[in-house]
């Protein structure tokens, strides 16, 4: 007797780690391929450089216009809440 050969593809080891992110109700970014999550990860991190040289330089206006565009999307995360409180404090 001969067994028929499954014909769904085969997934790589680690596919399951590397998916993309899904869309949310609640207006979240969606990625599609695994380059995008990088790019995202990459524009993230110089964010968070910029915003934070700004506020070591004490560059007020700098300083509370990036705190402001990265807690626009989500104001109640806990990472854009430290940074509005260290606004707040280091440009007494």
């Amino acid at each position: 007797m001969i067994l028929p050969v499954a014909t769904r593809p085969r997934r790589a080891p680690g596919s399951r780690a590397i998916r993309p992110l899904r869309s949310a109700a609640n207006g979240a970014i969606v990625v599609d391929r695994p380059r995008d999550i990088l790019a995202l990860v990459l524009a993230h991190a110089l964010h968070v450089t910029f915003t934070e040289a700004a506020l070591r330089a004490r560059k007020a206006h700098l300083a509370r216009s990036l705190v402001a565009e990265r807690s626009a999307p989500k104001p109640a995360s806990r990472f854009n809440r430290l940074l509005q409180r260290r606004l707040e404090h280091t440009l007494l």
